[in-house]
């Protein structure tokens, strides 16, 4: 077995085995280089979550979305009792409403 003291082990290179220094950093540098995108010069000022945020917000779900939603829960695959929701989907679909538009506009789903 080869061993490096750098840190880096030997580097294989199409059958060829590296370890000099300069011949692994030229090795690694010519992978990265093949795999990765070309620099454009433009710098993105908006962190990634903020597009993950971005996407979610203008999500907006409306009252007959939610209802028809709880037309479709089945009795043994929900938490809950399904079979009374369905009755006061009525009552429900409002604040439901209000409370899964106001998870997505903030980009949290409370799990309690």
């Amino acid at each position: 077995m080869l061993t490096s003291s750098t840190g880096v082990g030997t580097v294989v290179v199409n059958g060829v085995s590296l370890t000099d220094e300069y011949l692994k950093a030229d090795a690694f540098n010519n992978y990265f280089s093949s795999v990765s995108l070309i620099d454009d010069g433009l710098i993105s000022t908006q962190p990634v979550w903020m597009s993950r945020y971005l996407a979610y917000s203008i999500i907006l779900l409306s009252h007959s979305l939610v209802m028809q939603s709880t037309d479709r829960l089945k009795s043994n695959s929900s938490a809950g009792p399904p079979v009374m929701y369905k009755r006061l989907k009525q009552c429900l679909s409002v604040p439901l409403t209000m409370l899964y538009n106001q998870s997505l506009s903030v980009g949290y789903v409370c799990t309690s």
